[in-house]
């Protein structure tokens, strides 16, 4: 494929600048067809301008729609389509044969299926990523966000390296797509929680790094369900005080969990968790032995495994929040029961006094 000229480059950016409802989901997707139809043989000015208008109200309109290798080959017929009115089906024939637009990002390396941006100081990620790419990397940057839809046609995609940003979240559906994905590395972020619909259905998933998310304080019990073949789940230096053991209970095939330099709570509420820990596990590689229990003071700084069923005795005689909340729950009902016995019986007694002195009236 030959360079674009200047004035076709000033036609891109005018396009990508004007033209309705440009997102940077839908760009890297055209941007590989407008080249090709600058390249197609024969075509005027004013018809490779229709074309690539075309095209890209195509890709706006089924923003979805990926046919792995033979996507953009697609939008392009189907450019050539509205534009000249007719059938489909020829130019797919046609184009089938022509080769997958492929590229590097700009001031990213790339190399056998590999797209290495790091460290470029990004705030914003890297359009025109080639679509069989099998390795990215995005780390050491400073990204805040993801655009939804981002991934979505990058189905060979295996390993994801997004550490050292500074992510808050992730949208919903992110990997929707990658069946393939096994490596998902989100250390050193700013994540606070981590949802099911951010990680669902990433269900190939061997290895999870959620380390050195200081403000992760919470994992719903849903997120990991269905990862079936996740091995690794690193948790290390982050904000959790407790984790429900519901987390973790549909991972068969976890052989190892790094949850030191957590500021746990060695409370009544961690005994489910050690227990299933002890229970589900034994004899695998669990990277938990340095972690340590930060409160309450009388077991601050002990290892959190070494915690006994004799440590948590004094739990099954102690009342918890739900306890509390029926007790008074329970006082305040008889209470109010307490209040309408007593009117009613005044009530009744006045009747009787006032019936009592009727009766001796009558009398006399």
């Amino acid at each position: 494929m030959c360079h674009l000229n200047f004035q076709e480059e000033i036609y891109i950016f005018h396009l990508k600048d004007t033209s309705p409802g440009m997102s940077h989901v839908a760009w890297p997707l055209i941007s590989p067809v407008v080249e090709q139809i600058f390249d197609f043989p024969g075509l005027s000015p004013s018809t490779q301008n229709t074309m690539a208008v075309n095209s890209y109200r195509a890709v706006t309109q089924r923003p979805h729609i990926c046919l792995q290798n033979s996507f953009h080959q697609i939008l392009l017929a189907w450019g050539i389509k509205m534009t000249f009115g007719v059938p489909l089906l020829p130019f797919l024939f046609l184009l089938f044969s022509a080769p997958l637009a492929k590229g590097c990002p700009v001031l990213c390396s790339c190399w056998d299926r590999v797209v290495d941006c790091s460290g470029k100081h990004l705030f914003s990620v890297p359009l025109g990523l080639p679509l069989d790419i099998h390795n990215l990397t995005l780390a050491h940057n400073r990204l805040t966000s993801i655009p939804s839809g981002y991934l979505s046609c990058h189905m060979e995609l295996r390993f994801l390296d997004l550490r050292n940003n500074s992510l808050s979240s992730l949208p919903d559906g992110l990997f929707l797509n990658l069946k393939k994905l096994v490596l998902l590395d989100l250390s050193h972020n700013n994540l606070t929680q981590v949802t099911a619909a951010m990680m669902q259905p990433a269900h190939s998933l061997v290895r999870i790094n959620l380390s050195h998310n200081y403000h992760l304080t919470r994992i719903h019990s849903s997120t990991l369900r269905g990862m079936m073949q996740l091995q690794d789940l690193d948790l290390r230096f982050s904000g959790f005080s407790s984790l429900s053991y519901e987390v973790l209970e549909g991972l068969p095939s976890l052989i190892s969990l790094q949850l030191s330099g957590n500021p746990w709570v060695c409370g009544c509420a961690m005994e489910p968790l050690l227990k299933w820990l002890r229970n589900s596990i034994k004899g695998c590689i669990i990277g938990s032995q340095e972690a340590e229990c930060a409160a309450p003071p009388e077991v601050k700084g002990v290892p959190l495994m070494s915690l006994t069923e004799e440590s948590f005795k004094a739990c099954q005689f102690s009342l918890t929040l739900d306890d509390y909340l029926f007790i008074a729950f329970v006082g305040f009902v008889v209470s109010i029961a307490s209040v309408a016995t007593n009117f009613l019986l005044g009530i009744t007694a006045n009747c009787c006094h006032r019936w009592s002195k009727a009766s001796e009236e009558e009398e006399i």
